[in-house]
């Protein structure tokens, strides 16, 4: 049986949700970026940060909590939708 987009995409958003070991990755990597994106482009005016794929949005904290602005796509719809305090394991 051949599934959908919309399927695809929803069984991915609950692989993502529930994967810790993916979630704990992805928080290190985003960290990483920020860091040495904030290095390179200066602490002193807020950015604008564009999040192509951001999945469930978990970077979204992490950039406007340091006072820039956040923006984020994904072709992934349900990803969208889902919140980061749905994840669990």
């Amino acid at each position: 049986m051949k599934r959908t987009s919309e399927q695809y995409f929803d069984e991915t958003k609950d692989k993502y949700l529930h994967n810790m070991r993916l979630l704990a990755l992805h928080k290190n990597l985003a960290l990483q970026a920020f860091s040495m994106l904030t290095s390179m482009l200066g602490h002193d005016d807020p950015k604008i940060f564009l999040d192509i794929g951001c999945g469930t949005s978990h970077t979204k904290d992490l950039v406007e909590g340091k006072g820039h602005v956040w923006i984020g796509c994904d072709i992934n719809k349900p990803m969208l939708y889902a919140s980061p305090s749905d994840a669990h394991g």
